[in-house]
């Protein structure tokens, strides 16, 4: 399961809306590219982006397993 967007404020030092904001700002930039997949789950007022993103990420190769394997554990994340 991916961080939460608390715990991914709490990782950069950031307020939780703006870590929304800005994967919410990606995922429209790669709208424009129609990739499939980059809907959000949830309702539109509380949208989230991060699985399709995450998801689309792997797909393309631009992050990959060993990738996300090196990262250091997310505080409260159960593995």
């Amino acid at each position: 399961m991916p961080a939460t967007y608390a715990q991914i404020a709490r990782r950069l030092d950031r307020q939780q809306g703006y870590v929304r904001n800005v994967v919410r700002g990606i995922r429209d930039e790669l709208l424009v590219y129609d990739l499939p997949g980059l809907m959000a789950t949830g309702s539109s007022s509380g949208a989230d982006y991060r699985i399709p993103l995450a998801q689309a990420a792997l797909r393309h190769g631009w992050v990959t397993l060993n990738d996300v394997e090196h990262l250091d554990p997310v505080a409260g994340n159960r593995q």
